[in-house]
């Protein structure tokens, strides 16, 4: 008896043991099991590399604290609806990164809607804050973007939200991106295109097996031996995630003044105010503002109206008597809902002096 008993004792410690581990697990939270999801929102763009599909919604996730749905509007952007031609004013239209997007935070939480509650608040009544934020994208993008719609949306002011990292992304090819079966695939030209399509048919994982994986968190731990674990952990699928070479850089990229130049043009032709705003990095505050200010040439900077926050953002947060990373997620560099309301609060002020004053009545 005592032999046939033993097998049943030994798969009963086990269960215990596999049971112990699913509860570490689920207690300690490693970031390493966390699910990495990007929003299946995108389409291809000859022009932009890609853009937001219209009207699309898709769930975000990063990091365990991340989980949110991203929600597209009908004109292809993160941003609450809006409708053309456009009325009322006035009209202020965002530019910039994943800083501006804010695909991580529901739409009504972002630093655009931020701003545009405290423009109203401070007399606009009828101020409107466009956000034509697109993530993963540089300034060469933001101009082509505002090239394509500042005619139809004909804004008093236009805020270039400047992140430290966009002078590099001029400096790189332009990277496409489309959803494909459930996977946001990101490539530099069709042969990886089609690469990454062959990776997902080959490699996804079938339904029970992202079951499992969602339910069981021990399974995650074992799914990561095997070649094709990212795709139960992450939708987001690179060049470099199946052996190809990235070869970001472009040698002939133009430099950051030319773009500084088409911006000038514009404003001049359609009439409207600019200025740019540095986004303060989590780990250097002052990375973007000195960013900015090597990528330009003295004499090409002091063309530029330059409205930098980040120091009423560190004093505010002294004042609250808490640390400037509490601005941003734990596990991520974007602002929190915290952080996006500080910057579009402490903007508002330097914005509503420069537009229309507003008239009574």
């Amino acid at each position: 008896m005592a032999r046939l008993a033993n097998p049943g004792l030994a798969l009963l410690s086990a269960l215990v043991a596999l049971l112990a581990i699913e509860g570490a697990l689920r207690l300690l939270r490693p970031s390493a099991l966390a699910p990495e999801i990007q929003a299946l929102v995108y389409e291809p763009d000859d022009d932009l590399g890609y853009r937001y599909r219209p009207n699309a919604s898709a769930r975000v996730a990063r990091g365990f604290e991340i989980d949110t749905v991203v929600h597209v509007n009908g004109l292809g952007f993160h941003d609450v609806a809006r409708s053309l031609p456009a009325t009322g004013g006035p009209r202020v239209i965002a530019l910039g990164d994943a800083f501006t997007s804010a695909k991580h935070v529901p739409v009504a939480q972002g630093w655009t809607q931020a701003l545009e509650a405290a423009l109203r608040a401070a007399g606009h009544a009828g101020a409107q804050v466009w956000n034509l934020g697109l993530d993963g994208t540089g300034t060469d993008v933001h101009v082509a973007l505002l090239e394509r719609w500042v005619d139809r949306v004909r804004p008093d002011l236009v805020v270039l939200a400047f992140s430290a990292d966009d002078v590099q992304d001029i400096a790189e090819r332009r990277t496409f991106r489309e959803d494909y079966r459930g996977y946001v695939l990101a490539y530099l030209d069709p042969a990886q295109r089609d690469a990454l399509r062959a990776f997902v048919d080959a490699n996804a994982p079938g339904t029970a097996s992202r079951l499992l994986w969602t339910h069981v968190w021990t399974s995650r731990a074992f799914a990561r031996l095997s070649p094709a674990a990212a795709l139960r952990r992450t939708n987001y699928v690179t060049p470099t995630r199946v052996g190809l070479p990235a070869g970001l850089a472009r040698p002939d990229a133009p430099p950051l003044e030319a773009f500084v130049g088409r911006l000038h043009a514009m404003a001049a032709r359609h009439r409207f105010a600019l200025i740019v705003a540095p986004v303060p990095p989590k780990r250097h505050p002052r990375g973007s503002a000195r960013r900015l200010a090597r990528g330009l040439e003295p004499g090409v900077l002091a063309t530029l109206d330059v409205v930098d926050v980040q120091p009423a953002m560190a004093a505010d947060v002294a004042q609250r008597g808490t640390s400037w990373e509490t601005l941003y997620w734990r596990r991520d560099d974007h602002f929190d809902a915290d952080g996006y309301a500080l910057f579009g609060r402490l903007l508002a002020p330097e914005i509503a002096r420069r537009l229309p004053a507003p008239t009574a009545g």
